[in-house]
């Protein structure tokens, strides 16, 4: 929501929103913008007149920003049918070169590693499948938000 906070002597708006190759244009006092990017700068105008027709204007840049988000599966069935093979935590809102996320079995010794966002567990170890099991996973992130680290850690089940 962009609300207005002119006079209350106004009477008539005119809003005009453009960035990223996205134009919003209004005459509600206040405006409900869905914009079509998750990041980006938008040039925001609002001209305002009274009964008397003066009238006033000011823009501003709003930076819309992204949301952090994570969802990590609990289970998943590495068994070559192309449905839920790899097990890999859905992500948004991160700084791509700051990621490690990595997956230990009950001994707590380290099977998979990756540094790389889009790169996740396929279930095997030293080039064989591991065993039917509840594995642990931890998983550093640097939020592209507000930049600060947030550290995850869960289960995942691997079923045959």
């Amino acid at each position: 929501d962009v609300i207005n906070t002119s006079s209350s002597n106004s009477t008539g708006f005119s809003w005009e929103v453009n960035g990223s190759g996205f134009t919003y244009a209004g005459t509600s006092e206040d405006i409900n913008v869905d914009f079509p990017n998750s990041t980006a700068f938008y040039t925001t105008c609002l001209t305002v007149t009274t009964d008397n027709q003066c009238a006033d204007s000011i823009c501003k840049v709003i930076e819309v920003k992204d949301e952090f988000l994570i969802y990590t599966p609990n289970a998943f069935t590495p068994d070559g049918d192309g449905i839920n093979d790899v097990f890999i935590p859905v992500i948004n809102g991160i700084v791509a070169d700051d990621y490690d996320f990595m997956v230990f079995n009950r001994w707590g010794e380290q099977i998979f590693h990756s540094q790389v966002p889009n790169v996740g567990w396929d279930g095997l170890y030293k080039n064989q499948i591991v065993q039917e099991d509840v594995y642990v996973w931890k998983l550093n992130v640097k939020s592209s938000i507000d930049n600060s680290q947030k550290e995850f850690k869960g289960h995942v089940t691997l079923l045959k």
